[in-house]
């Protein structure tokens, strides 16, 4: 996006939030190196950080931003020149501003263009408005020791630079037509920040890329992490599993890696900076509760299979609610994956025995979430643990 940036009128900002030693600085620089005119801007006064701002004239990374900072709503630089800065940048027409400096002399600052942040804290909700967010966590250690990832490679990035660079000259003034075309239906601002995504995954005329896009949109625009309820996250992650193709049993082990693929639930977050409220997503008790309050369970029974080993704790499914959410699938023309086999409570345990790790949806949560499993998958099956 950063290519044909001033093709749209406005764009959203990009969020990279996570705890300490969860790689936002890393992943945002790599941004930078593959984005039009990529700079990264750390530590450093709100004078420096406008200035900076308005002569790059590129993509701009805000590392370490804990000045737009909030999750309790108290922070003191809610009006701060940065944040009040960040607040209009978004947009082409409010991202121009006239200021007079110490001389008498008027400056035309140019804020509007491409930004990442990154911090720990958060946006306030005005700059979240703005704002897609990507959540990160620290590296499972199992694949820091594999050597999967290496890092950023300079040279491969030099290389799709250029090409991204060609891109966006060839194709500036049909994403400005596309764009223009799908704005003129378009009114609230969820929608105007997205569009320049949706008409960048249009150009590209990939399938792929273009429903991942908007897998992607769906979640961000759902309900913030402040408005969405625990019993919400319940029933969203529930459906999920439906459409993996559980019909008849779900065990909380599965329904908690589902809620871990969800930053909004911040179930692997550590105890002290997960709000209260959420903290119950962690409790099995909680959660057959909440499915039974939710219409998902179909009947008070409730026991345990063992799983490599390993117990986990499962419920029957309602019918009427595995019908309802296949059929909101198929009207959305979007298939649902196959149901797992069998109908006894073996078939809870399905989501697990009846694939490989490396190609089960929940590789990058289950070493946190169930780390006892996949030890002994591994050690009992080393084919399908790999």
């Amino acid at each position: 996006m950063s290519y044909v940036f001033n093709a749209f009128d406005a764009i959203p900002m990009i969020l990279i939030n996570g705890e300490k030693g969860s790689g936002k600085s890393t992943t945002a620089e790599g941004l930078a190196d593959l984005s039009y005119n990529g700079h990264v801007l750390g530590a450093g006064s709100e004078k420096a950080m406008i200035r900076f701002v308005d002569q790059a004239r590129g993509l701009v990374v805000l590392d370490d931003l804990e000045k737009v900072g909030r999750r309790n709503g108290s922070d003191v630089s809610e009006f701060s020149d940065v944040n009040q800065m960040l607040k209009v940048s978004y947009n082409k027409a409010t991202g121009v501003k006239t200021v007079v400096d110490k001389h008498g002399n008027n400056q035309r600052l140019m804020f509007y263009g491409p930004k990442i942040i990154t911090n720990i804290s958060g946006l306030d909700p005005v700059n979240e408005s703005r704002t897609y967010t990507v959540y990160c966590r620290p590296m499972p250690a199992e694949v820091a020791a594999s050597g999967q990832i290496t890092g950023l490679n300079r040279e491969i990035s030099h290389e799709l630079r250029q090409e991204m660079h060609a891109w966006g000259m060839c194709n500036a003034l049909a994403a400005n037509t596309a764009y223009r075309k799908r704005m003129a239906s378009l009114g609230d601002r969820a929608k105007q920040i997205a569009a320049p995504l949706e008409v960048i995954a249009e150009l590209s005329e990939h399938v792929g890329f273009a429903s991942a896009l908007k897998d992607a949109l769906d979640r961000q625009t759902a309900k913030r992490t402040d408005d969405v309820t625990p019993m919400e996250l319940v029933r969203l992650a529930s459906e999920e599993i439906v459409l993996r193709g559980a019909r008849h049993f779900i065990t909380a082990e599965q329904l908690r890696c589902e809620l871990a693929l969800m930053p909004e639930s911040m179930l692997l977050r550590d105890g002290i900076s997960v709000p209260e409220d959420l903290a119950v997503l962690k409790d099995t008790r909680w959660l057959g509760k909440a499915l039974m309050a939710l219409d998902i369970r179909k009947t008070n029974a409730s026991s345990r299979r063992r799983l490599y080993g390993v117990y986990n704790r499962w419920y029957d499914l309602n019918p009427k609610f595995v019908a309802e959410v296949l059929e909101s699938r198929r009207e959305a023309d979007d298939a649902p994956a196959a149901a797992y086999p069998g109908d006894d409570t073996r078939h809870a345990l399905a989501y697990c025995e009846n694939t490989t790790c490396n190609l089960c949806p929940y590789a990058s949560v289950c070493t946190a979430v169930m780390p006892e499993v996949r030890a002994a998958k591994r050690q009992s099956d080393p084919q399908a643990g790999r």
